[in-house]
C-alpha cells in the first residue's frame, strides 16, 4: 500500500485519512464514444481532411481520448505528428466535444446505484481528468452525483 509523506505526517498526528475511488468519466462511468467520434469527425471536417471515425470501427481509437484522435486522423492524412502539434489542436477538438457532450453519451446501467453505495460507506468519489474544460458539464448534465 502506498501513502504519502504528507498521508504519513497526518497519521502520526492522528488525523484522519479519507477512503477515496478515483474514477475516470469517458468510458468508464459514460459512454461517450459515439460523441467522441462526432467530435473528432467535425474537427477533421473543420480541418478539410474529412470524416474519419464511424460507429463499429472507430470506438478503440475514440476512446484512447482527443490526442489519440488527432493523432489517428493525421497520421492518416499522412501528416506530421508532434507533441507540439498534439498539444495545439487538442483544445480546437474539446471545443466540438462540448457542442455535442451529451448527444448520445449515457451513464452506463447500475452506476448510479453503485455510485450511491460507495458514498454511503463512506467512499470519497473523484473524476480523474482536467475539470474545468468539460467533466463538470457532462456531470452536470448527466446528473452525476460525486
Amino acid at each position: 500500500m502506498f501513502f504519502s509523506f504528507i498521508a504519513l505526517t497526518n497519521l502520526v498526528k492522528g488525523v484522519p485519512l479519507k477512503k477515496a475511488i478515483i474514477f475516470d468519466l469517458d468510458g468508464t462511468l459514460v459512454d461517450t464514444v459515439q460523441d467522441l467520434m462526432t467530435a473528432g469527425n467535425a474537427f477533421f471536417q473543420e480541418m478539410g481532411f474529412g470524416s474519419f471515425f464511424s460507429k463499429g470501427q472507430h470506438e478503440a481509437v475514440a476512446i484512447g481520448g482527443g490526442r489519440a484522435m488527432i493523432r489517428y486522423g493525421l497520421e492518416a492524412s499522412q501528416r506530421e505528428v508532434t507533441e507540439e502539434i498534439l498539444d495545439y489542436y487538442y483544445p480546437k477538438l474539446l471545443n466540438h466535444y462540448e457542442e455535442c457532450l451529451v448527444d448520445t453519451s449515457y451513464v452506463y446501467p447500475e452506476v448510479e446505484d453503485v455510485l450511491l453505495k460507495l458514498k454511503n460507506l463512506g467512499w470519497e468519489l473523484v473524476v480523474n481528468g482536467p475539470v474545468d474544460l468539460y467533466f463538470e458539464s457532462l456531470l452536470t448534465i448527466l446528473s452525476i452525483s460525486l
